[in-house]
């Protein structure tokens, strides 16, 4: 891989710094990266270089990675005659723009450029685009009942209802996966330490919890599939770091009545509460929950 910086000149905004890396020879890529930053389309960037095959271009949005941006670029619509410049700085021809998120927002803004240098568009989970009447949601002032309803067809199916949270609650965001054990008052981060499975602490666009086959599946903007263990232990339910009397009653109820593998046998009836189900509580509260 090698990284470049070009110095282009756009109307209206100046001259204008545009690091870019590229990878492997063949068909012109440009991958333009989300909020994330640039890391978040690395493997995506290897794997279209390997398999297209492809000369892959990923530039790193100018104020991003501590790159510089000028006062004057402060629209979606500026980033996309910037790339388009860029185009023509680098001499690229038959190019196609792939764009995530943020980057599936200019690669719509360079189609409505309509530049000669590309031939097709892909947009991946975009944001956007800016539509008179139809103002962009400021996705973080939102409650978790108004992202359900922009997030999925069938809200009521899919979408989370605060106000009746079960014991403990998962949620993907843009910083990685966290979890919830007490209804959703305070959360923690759901990771490497929480559950020695190593999950990445990028953006979040998938997640499924599968109690029956004890693990969490997540799927992340740029980074691909993970998995990690489900931990049954549902410790710490006022999330103060320690495991009170009331943590063992939260976990007794959650124990009946949430967790149909929560017997150490790996049965899936109605747990008996037993000696050896206790060992195998607290062997996972020290495995898998850690106090903060």
């Amino acid at each position: 891989m090698e990284t470049s910086t070009h110095t282009l000149s756009v109307d209206g905004i100046g001259d204008i710094e545009v690091t870019v890396s590229e990878r492997g020879e063949g068909h012109p890529i440009l991958v333009m990266h989300g909020g994330g930053g640039p890391q978040t389309v690395t493997g995506w960037a290897d794997q279209l270089a390997d398999a297209v095959p492809a000369h892959v271009f990923t530039p790193t949005h100018p104020g991003f990675a501590g790159t510089p941006r000028p006062g004057k670029l402060d629209t979606i619509a500026g980033l996309a005659a910037v790339y388009v410049a860029l185009l023509d700085e680098l001499g690229l021809t038959d190019v196609t723009v792939v764009g995530n998120s943020i980057g599936g927002w200019i690669a719509a803004e360079i189609a409505i450029l309509h530049p000669a240098r590309v031939s097709s568009y892909v947009i991946v989970d975009a944001v956007g685009i800016e539509v008179a009447g139809h103002p962009v949601a400021d996705f973080f002032s939102l409650t978790p009942s108004e992202v359900a309803q922009r997030s999925y067809h069938d809200p009521a199916t899919f979408g989370i209802d605060p106000t009746t949270p079960g014991p403990v609650l998962f949620a993907g965001t843009d910083r990685g996966v966290f979890r919830s054990v007490n209804g959703g008052d305070t959360w923690r981060r759901y990771g490497p330490a929480a559950s020695g499975g190593g999950l990445p602490t990028c953006a979040v666009i998938d997640l499924r919890v599968e109690p029956q086959r004890s693990r969490i599946l997540v799927g992340t903007q740029g980074r691909g599939a993970w998995s990690a263990p489900l931990v049954f232990c549902y410790p710490d339910m006022n999330d103060d770091g320690r495991l009170t009397i009331a943590d063992f009653s939260a976990f007794l109820v959650v124990f009946a009545q949430q967790s149909p593998r929560a017997n150490c046998d790996g049965s899936t009836a109605l747990p008996t509460l037993n000696v050896q189900d206790f060992t195998c509580f607290l062997q996972r509260y020290a495995a898998g929950c850690p106090a903060p």
